[in-house]
């Protein structure tokens, strides 16, 4: 009984691990391609039918989303740090929340940094992981509007993704 008891919780514990690695890969991910500029690789991690709220602004389906982030990478080289302090596994769900914080580089050479907190909702598919409603809030730095949301630009945050050079997550 005793063995089996350790092996029940061997196995817990495996799957608790998995589930992490699977959602902490998605969030290191996003970071990647966002480090990259690379909106058809982030719009690759939201399911077709995505919707992605940022402050005020909704933005519904992977389309709109990549196009929203090919506009925003225009605006130059940006790196994305990521903490994620919550994660659940949810059955066919899994949710992420962290706070993240973007530093972008103008092609002028001026630097400014934003960041906020984001809580992501994905799906588990057939391929992966797939983000079905991202919520992003910009809570400091230039171009913060009322409601916390970006104002004057669409670069921000994760789907829920890494920390130091923004490659990986903490």
């Amino acid at each position: 009984m005793k063995n089996l008891l350790i092996l029940f919780a061997l196995i817990l514990t495996g799957t608790i691990v998995q589930a992490q690695s699977t959602f902490t890969d998605v969030t290191n991910s996003f970071v990647s391609c966002y480090d990259a500029a690379d909106a058809t690789c982030v719009s690759n991690l939201f399911a077709r039918d995505a919707v992605m709220i940022r402050g005020t602004e909704t933005i519904s389906g992977a389309d709109a989303i990549k196009a929203y982030y090919e506009k925003a990478f225009q605006k130059g080289n940006a790196k994305l740090t990521v903490n994620i302090t919550d994660d659940m596994d949810m059955g066919d769900y899994v949710t992420t929340s962290g706070n993240f914080t973007v530093t972008q580089t103008n092609k002028d050479g001026k630097s400014r940094s934003r960041s906020g907190t984001f809580t992501s909702i994905s799906k588990k598919t057939p391929r992966g992981l797939r983000i079905v409603r991202h919520t992003v809030t910009q809570t400091s730095g230039e171009g913060t509007d009322a409601s916390g949301g970006s104002a004057t630009d669409g670069s921000g945050a994760g789907d829920g993704t890494g920390t130091g050079s923004g490659s990986q997550v903490k």
